[in-house]
């Protein structure tokens, strides 16, 4: 009788923890299918977006060839030069809004998600590509840079002013550059390494 009562009692603690399900295996069948559905759906989504993606690509590629292929190569090229070959693929679309992308990027970015000293060298590039075209068979023009190199550091400073004294004497298209600097270091590198610099301070 003890032991008939004991498991009485374990059994009625035993029922008194199973509980009904809310939900039927029917409703848990359909709820499975659901989901599987809705993931073959988002697959198919991610899929068509990749392919997307891919043909919005070659489409910007196929417009870079087209109009402004000569600008965006010579920004490319300059640009190139003066980041260490970091950038170089570049998109000057018509309202000059660039468009560029590293070696390890696979999409192009809108030159606002760039740094601010990317964003200087990508529009110093482009302001002496369209120096170039410009002057293509005309008299070379004169340079004037209003502290371009205040947000560079020592290293891009240095591969910037290395470029431009090197694009002074062989690009044909520049007479002279004139810097504005309220930075000594930004002057003494420039007199280091220009063959030839007249300093004046105000």
């Amino acid at each position: 009788r003890k032991e008939r009562k004991q498991k009485r009692n374990r059994l009625g603690e035993c029922q008194s923890r199973i509980t009904v399900p809310k939900r039927s295996i029917g409703e848990v069948d359909e709820l499975i299918s659901k989901s599987q559905s809705r993931i073959s759906e988002l697959q198919n989504r991610y899929r068509s977006l990749d392919i997307a993606l891919v043909a919005m690509n070659e489409a910007i590629l196929d417009t870079n060839k087209g109009l402004g292929s000569t600008l965006s190569q010579k920004v490319g090229e300059y640009l190139s030069r003066l980041t260490d070959n970091r950038y170089k693929d570049v998109i000057v679309p018509r309202d000059l809004s660039l468009e560029t992308r590293t070696d390890e990027a696979s999409v192009y970015h809108e030159w606002k998600y760039l740094s601010s000293a990317a964003i200087d060298r990508v529009y110093l590039a482009l302001r002496l590509a369209v120096t170039d075209i410009l002057t293509k068979d005309k008299t070379a023009l004169a340079l004037f840079f209003d502290d371009i190199l205040a947000q560079y550091d020592d290293k891009s400073t240095g591969l910037a002013l290395e470029f431009l004294n090197e694009y002074l004497n062989t690009s044909g298209s520049v007479s002279q550059i004139m810097f504005f600097t309220c930075h000594n270091h930004i002057a003494d590198r420039a007199k280091n390494i220009f063959d030839k610099v007249n300093e004046i301070s105000l």
